[in-house]
């Protein structure tokens, strides 16, 4: 079983690392094309926006909540039974995924980055 306290954890060092992550790239240079994509300070933004909204459900979420699954709807307009923890834990690895995407491509660059493993201090 899930707390919240637990997923909230697991969000808080998720999104640290993302957050370090997002100040590393400030360090490239833009691209050609760099009008066609937000900027580095929009996803910062944008990464706190979601990071507030998220805190602000597991803070008021109850054990039952999170574990139990219910009807959700997804991407597409569908809707799948899901476990709100699972979806929780699902955002978060799929970060990491991104991240080390995003990590790989700084160090094809020349700007390698490091210390954004997931912190288990």
């Amino acid at each position: 079983m899930f707390t919240a306290q637990a997923l909230r954890e697991i969000h808080d060092r998720a999104h640290r690392n993302l957050a370090a992550l997002l100040d590393h790239c400030r360090l490239l240079d833009a691209d050609d094309d760099d009008h066609e994509f937000p900027t580095v300070s929009a996803l910062a933004a944008l990464r706190a926006t979601v990071f507030a909204a998220t805190d602000a459900y597991l803070r008021g979420a109850t054990p039952a909540e999170l574990n139990t699954a219910r009807p959700m709807l997804t991407w597409g307009g569908r809707t799948k039974v899901l476990i709100p923890a699972h979806v929780v834990l699902r955002t978060q690895t799929h970060l990491y995924h991104h991240q080390g995407q995003v990590t790989a491509m700084c160090r094809l660059l020349g700007k390698p980055c490091q210390g954004l493993d997931y912190p288990i201090e």
